[in-house]
Protein backbone atom coordinates (compact mmCIF):
# COMPACT_ATOMS: atom_id res chain seq x y z
CA UNK A 1 0.00 0.00 0.00
CA UNK A 2 2.87 2.35 0.77
CA UNK A 3 4.29 1.67 -2.69
CA UNK A 4 0.94 2.31 -4.39
CA UNK A 5 0.59 5.71 -2.68
CA UNK A 6 4.30 6.58 -3.27
CA UNK A 7 5.01 6.75 0.47
CA UNK A 8 8.75 6.59 1.04
CA UNK A 9 9.41 4.10 3.84
CA UNK A 10 12.73 2.27 3.84
CA UNK A 11 13.16 -1.44 4.54
CA UNK A 12 15.10 -0.56 7.68
CA UNK A 13 12.14 1.47 8.95
CA UNK A 14 9.75 -1.39 8.15
CA UNK A 15 11.93 -3.69 10.24
CA UNK A 16 12.37 -1.19 13.09
CA UNK A 17 8.73 -0.07 13.50
CA UNK A 18 5.91 -2.46 14.35
CA UNK A 19 2.15 -2.17 14.78
CA UNK A 20 0.82 1.27 15.66
CA UNK A 21 4.28 2.84 15.44
CA UNK A 22 4.61 1.71 11.83
CA UNK A 23 1.12 2.99 11.03
CA UNK A 24 1.93 6.41 12.54
CA UNK A 25 5.16 6.59 10.52
CA UNK A 26 3.34 5.79 7.27
CA UNK A 27 0.58 8.33 7.97
CA UNK A 28 3.13 11.04 8.80
CA UNK A 29 4.79 10.43 5.44
CA UNK A 30 1.39 10.33 3.70
CA UNK A 31 -0.16 13.42 5.35
CA UNK A 32 2.57 15.50 6.92
CA UNK A 33 1.17 17.80 9.62
CA UNK A 34 3.61 20.63 8.88
CA UNK A 35 2.71 20.71 5.17
CA UNK A 36 -1.04 20.58 5.87
CA UNK A 37 -0.92 23.37 8.44
CA UNK A 38 1.28 25.59 6.27
CA UNK A 39 -1.00 25.02 3.28
CA UNK A 40 -4.10 25.92 5.31
CA UNK A 41 -2.46 29.07 6.70
CA UNK A 42 -1.41 30.26 3.25
CA UNK A 43 -4.77 29.40 1.66
CA UNK A 44 -7.27 30.49 4.31
CA UNK A 45 -5.74 33.02 6.73
CA UNK A 46 -5.67 36.70 5.67
CA UNK A 47 -2.43 38.65 5.88
CA UNK A 48 -2.00 41.09 8.81
CA UNK A 49 -2.43 44.03 6.42
CA UNK A 50 -5.85 42.73 5.38
CA UNK A 51 -6.97 41.30 8.74
CA UNK A 52 -6.17 44.33 10.89
CA UNK A 53 -8.38 46.58 8.75
CA UNK A 54 -11.49 44.90 10.12
CA UNK A 55 -10.16 43.52 13.40
CA UNK A 56 -8.63 46.67 14.87
CA UNK A 57 -11.98 47.68 16.40
CA UNK A 58 -11.78 44.56 18.60
CA UNK A 59 -8.05 44.82 19.27
CA UNK A 60 -7.73 48.35 20.66
CA UNK A 61 -9.49 49.72 23.76
CA UNK A 62 -8.95 53.39 22.92
CA UNK A 63 -10.66 55.77 20.46
CA UNK A 64 -10.80 54.25 16.99
CA UNK A 65 -9.79 57.51 15.30
CA UNK A 66 -6.57 58.30 17.17
CA UNK A 67 -3.04 57.85 15.79
CA UNK A 68 -2.51 54.49 17.51
CA UNK A 69 -5.76 52.96 16.20
CA UNK A 70 -4.99 54.23 12.70
CA UNK A 71 -1.52 52.66 12.82
CA UNK A 72 -2.97 49.33 13.96
CA UNK A 73 -5.62 49.47 11.24
CA UNK A 74 -3.04 50.10 8.52
CA UNK A 75 -0.41 47.77 10.03
CA UNK A 76 2.00 50.71 9.77
CA UNK A 77 5.65 49.82 10.54
CA UNK A 78 6.45 53.52 10.96
CA UNK A 79 3.59 54.23 13.37
CA UNK A 80 3.57 54.12 17.18
CA UNK A 81 4.76 50.79 18.55
CA UNK A 82 1.95 48.54 19.78
CA UNK A 83 2.78 45.01 20.90
CA UNK A 84 0.44 42.65 22.72
CA UNK A 85 2.14 40.01 24.88
CA UNK A 86 -0.17 37.05 25.40
CA UNK A 87 1.92 34.68 27.51
CA UNK A 88 5.32 33.71 28.88
CA UNK A 89 7.08 30.64 27.51
CA UNK A 90 10.20 28.77 28.54
CA UNK A 91 12.79 28.22 25.82
CA UNK A 92 15.00 25.14 25.53
CA UNK A 93 17.84 27.13 27.04
CA UNK A 94 15.82 27.71 30.19
CA UNK A 95 15.17 31.39 29.45
CA UNK A 96 11.79 33.00 29.94
CA UNK A 97 10.51 34.65 26.77
CA UNK A 98 7.56 37.03 26.54
CA UNK A 99 5.57 35.84 23.52
CA UNK A 100 3.57 38.44 21.59
CA UNK A 101 2.63 40.07 18.31
CA UNK A 102 3.56 43.45 16.86
CA UNK A 103 0.42 45.23 15.61
CA UNK A 104 2.01 48.55 14.63
CA UNK A 105 5.44 50.16 14.61
CA UNK A 106 8.73 48.27 14.86
CA UNK A 107 10.07 46.63 18.01
CA UNK A 108 13.84 46.75 18.45
CA UNK A 109 16.44 45.90 21.05
CA UNK A 110 17.43 48.74 23.45
CA UNK A 111 14.21 50.59 22.60
CA UNK A 112 12.61 52.51 25.48
CA UNK A 113 8.98 51.50 25.90
CA UNK A 114 5.99 51.78 28.19
CA UNK A 115 4.50 48.56 29.54
CA UNK A 116 0.75 48.68 30.15
CA UNK A 117 -0.50 45.85 32.32
CA UNK A 118 -3.95 44.29 32.14
CA UNK A 119 -5.24 46.69 34.84
CA UNK A 120 -3.90 49.86 33.20
CA UNK A 121 -6.32 52.73 32.54
CA UNK A 122 -5.46 55.76 30.39
CA UNK A 123 -4.14 58.63 32.53
CA UNK A 124 -3.36 56.38 35.51
CA UNK A 125 0.02 55.21 36.77
CA UNK A 126 -1.36 51.91 38.04
CA UNK A 127 0.08 48.86 36.30
CA UNK A 128 2.38 51.11 34.24
CA UNK A 129 6.16 50.87 33.92
CA UNK A 130 8.85 52.31 31.68
CA UNK A 131 11.78 50.13 30.65
CA UNK A 132 14.21 49.28 27.86
CA UNK A 133 13.79 46.19 25.71
CA UNK A 134 16.74 43.93 26.65
CA UNK A 135 16.46 41.65 23.60
CA UNK A 136 14.20 40.62 20.76
CA UNK A 137 14.14 37.10 19.36
CA UNK A 138 12.33 35.03 16.76
CA UNK A 139 11.09 31.59 17.80
CA UNK A 140 11.67 28.93 15.15
CA UNK A 141 10.46 25.61 16.50
CA UNK A 142 12.59 24.78 19.54
CA UNK A 143 15.21 27.39 18.60
CA UNK A 144 15.34 31.01 19.78
CA UNK A 145 17.34 33.28 17.48
CA UNK A 146 18.19 36.90 18.37
CA UNK A 147 17.16 39.64 15.93
CA UNK A 148 17.81 43.37 15.81
CA UNK A 149 14.20 44.42 15.26
CA UNK A 150 10.75 43.12 14.30
CA UNK A 151 8.21 45.10 12.20
CA UNK A 152 4.45 44.90 12.67
CA UNK A 153 2.51 41.91 11.43
CA UNK A 154 4.92 39.42 13.01
CA UNK A 155 5.17 37.23 16.09
CA UNK A 156 8.07 38.16 18.35
CA UNK A 157 9.74 37.05 21.54
CA UNK A 158 11.15 39.44 24.14
CA UNK A 159 13.83 38.36 26.59
CA UNK A 160 14.78 40.01 29.85
CA UNK A 161 11.29 41.11 30.94
CA UNK A 162 10.46 38.15 33.17
CA UNK A 163 7.59 39.89 34.98
CA UNK A 164 5.52 40.55 31.82
CA UNK A 165 3.13 37.63 31.35
CA UNK A 166 0.45 39.56 29.49
CA UNK A 167 0.01 43.21 28.54
CA UNK A 168 0.74 45.96 26.01
CA UNK A 169 4.12 47.39 25.01
CA UNK A 170 4.06 50.82 23.36
CA UNK A 171 6.15 53.90 22.66
CA UNK A 172 3.16 56.28 22.70
CA UNK A 173 2.24 58.17 25.86
CA UNK A 174 -1.29 58.60 24.48
CA UNK A 175 -1.89 54.92 23.80
CA UNK A 176 -4.59 52.89 25.48
CA UNK A 177 -4.02 49.22 26.24
CA UNK A 178 -4.79 46.46 23.79
CA UNK A 179 -7.89 44.39 24.48
CA UNK A 180 -7.22 41.37 26.66
CA UNK A 181 -7.47 38.07 24.81
CA UNK A 182 -9.96 35.74 26.44
CA UNK A 183 -9.53 32.08 25.59
CA UNK A 184 -12.50 29.76 26.02
CA UNK A 185 -10.78 26.60 27.20
CA UNK A 186 -12.73 23.71 28.64
CA UNK A 187 -11.06 22.57 31.87
CA UNK A 188 -9.83 19.00 31.98
CA UNK A 189 -10.62 17.12 35.18
CA UNK A 190 -8.86 13.86 35.88
CA UNK A 191 -10.05 11.55 38.65
CA UNK A 192 -8.31 8.41 39.83
CA UNK A 193 -10.54 5.81 41.52
CA UNK A 194 -9.18 2.98 43.63
CA UNK A 195 -10.69 0.63 46.21
CA UNK A 196 -10.49 1.73 49.82
CA UNK A 197 -9.69 -1.71 51.21
CA UNK A 198 -7.71 -3.89 48.83
CA UNK A 199 -7.80 -6.90 51.17
CA UNK A 200 -11.60 -6.78 51.42
CA UNK A 201 -11.91 -6.58 47.64
CA UNK A 202 -9.73 -9.68 47.25
CA UNK A 203 -11.78 -11.53 49.88
CA UNK A 204 -15.04 -10.67 48.07
CA UNK A 205 -13.64 -11.98 44.79
CA UNK A 206 -12.64 -15.30 46.46
CA UNK A 207 -16.12 -15.62 47.98
CA UNK A 208 -17.79 -15.00 44.65
CA UNK A 209 -15.50 -17.59 43.03
CA UNK A 210 -16.42 -20.18 45.71
CA UNK A 211 -20.14 -19.56 45.20
CA UNK A 212 -19.82 -19.98 41.48
CA UNK A 213 -17.93 -23.24 41.93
Amino acid sequence: MATQFSINVTNTEFDSFKGDDLLKLVMRRFLGVEECILSMVVTHLPSPIVAQRYRYTHLYKGPLDDAVATAIKNCDPNGPLMVYVSKMILSDGGRLVSFGRVFSGTLSTDQQVRILGSNYEKGSSEDLSVTTIPGTVVIVGPCVEPIADCPCGNIVGITGIDTLKTGTITTSEDAHAMAVVKLNVTPVIRVTVTQKNRGLASSDRRSQSSCQD
